[in-house]
């Protein structure tokens, strides 16, 4: 049975009281360390999910601090599995070419492939709980990120021995930025290594598509039934958090499409054909 998550925020638990709406995880991270103990509290019944928003440390310590952080808040949350962007940027990288402009680091293909594969390896055996690695969008830039095309993801999954945490709108925007459509983008990963979905709308500005984070489209739906119609996620994790009366109507809409292709899994599956109309 596919479950449902949702990004943490404060006012979420006046949904949890809502009898027409059901979600079994939360979605925490570090980007969030201090209000954990509050959806903790808030959140009882529920199961939490941490997630690292970059693996990527330039030196030891770094990698060490990392470990104990993801240790004690997998421990403290009992969360089933942990999470983490492929990727072959710092944090401190990404803010730094958002925020400051500065350019990102150039990488090749092997070097990108050998960094991602080292960190896995110095992290993964230190965690007591499977650990899912995401894909990434591609960056708002002509240069070409080789860690955001779908070989470099299948190759890095294969050499790791992870699963994938898809995020749909990052799959959407990298096909977008990359000239692919997103079918075709998608049908080369390994859904049937994804454990989780991240779904969120993205939206294009400037040339470019972004990862706004904002409410689903009718196109998102679509890519979504279309996505679970090829694999058997556990979890749908909604990345919005925005407006409630939003992330109310938007998880009403979700529990619908995973009932749905939870029957599909019983065996009645329709013919889910590309479809951008919703």
């Amino acid at each position: 049975m596919i479950q449902l998550g949702v990004n943490y925020c404060a006012e979420l638990v006046t949904l949890a009281q809502d009898p027409d709406i059901n979600f079994q995880y939360v979605k925490v991270g570090d980007w969030l360390e201090q209000s954990i103990p509050y959806a903790m509290a808030q959140f009882p019944d529920k199961t939490l999910l941490y997630h690292c928003n970059s693996l990527i440390q330039h030196d030891s310590a770094g990698t060490q601090t990392l470990v104990t952080t993801m240790r004690h808040w997998q421990q403290r949350t009992g969360c089933p599995w942990l999470s983490a962007h492929l990727d072959q940027y710092t944090l401190e990288e990404t803010r730094a070419y958002f925020h400051d402009g500065r350019p990102l680091p150039e990488y090749s293909e092997v070097a990108a492939f050998d960094l991602i594969c080292s960190t896995v390896e110095a992290i993964k055996p230190h965690l007591a709980v499977p650990l899912l690695l995401e894909n990434m969008p591609h960056w708002p830039t002509s240069d070409p990120d080789p860690a955001t095309s779908s070989n470099f993801i299948t190759r890095v999954l294969d050499e790791t021995q992870c699963d994938l945490l898809l995020d749909l709108a990052h799959a959407r925007i990298s096909a977008e930025n990359l000239g692919r459509d997103v079918y075709a983008y998608l049908e080369e990963l390994p859904l049937e290594q994804v454990v989780e979905i991240h779904v969120s709308g993205p939206r294009y500005e400037n040339g470019w598509w972004h990862d706004y984070h904002d409410t689903l489209q009718a196109e998102d739906y679509a890519l979504l039934e279309w996505v679970l119609w090829r694999s058997a996620p556990r979890v749908v994790t909604m990345e919005y958090w925005k407006d409630i009366a939003q992330v109310r109507a938007q998880l009403l809409r979700l529990s619908q499409l995973t009932a749905r292709a939870d029957q599909w899994n019983t065996g009645n599956r329709p013919n889910c054909e590309r479809n951008w109309a919703g």
